[in-house]
């Protein structure tokens, strides 16, 4: 395996050496130690990007993960906007066959919900 292609996400151990947990993840699946039994799961990802709708915008997995995933988003504002102003995505539902997303728009005398087609929502979805 590559060195390159590990990945140790979290790793606990308390006073006694067989109760320490490593969970290490490759490029294409996640390797779980636990008091010396090794288990393994395949990692699934997506990634999708959608140009906001009133109301938020959902990404549906299609029964890829068997959990809910870790989910990262971003917001690209399709015009000039005001100085002053930003811009602040909330994961308003997220489970194994979907994430809702809201954005909302702040500036120095408002806060609302972006308008339709005001940013587009990029996501990155990370599970088993």
């Amino acid at each position: 395996m590559n060195r390159k292609s590990i990945l140790i996400l979290m790793m606990s151990c308390w006073t006694i050496p067989s109760s320490c947990i490593v969970i290490v993840a490759t490029l294409k699946s996640l390797i779980e130690i636990r008091q010396g039994h090794f288990e393994r799961h395949n990692i699934r990802s997506r990634s999708d990007s959608l140009n906001y709708v009133s109301g938020g915008v959902t990404f549906n997995y299609a029964n890829l993960f068997s959990i809910a995933p870790n989910v990262a988003i971003t917001i690209e504002v399709l015009s000039a906007y005001a100085p002053g102003t930003a811009y602040s995505a909330q994961i308003v539902s997220n489970n194994r066959f979907r994430t809702i997303v809201r954005v909302t728009k702040v500036t120095s005398s408002t806060v609302e919900e972006a308008a339709t087609n005001e940013v587009v929502v990029h996501l990155i979805s990370i599970g088993r």
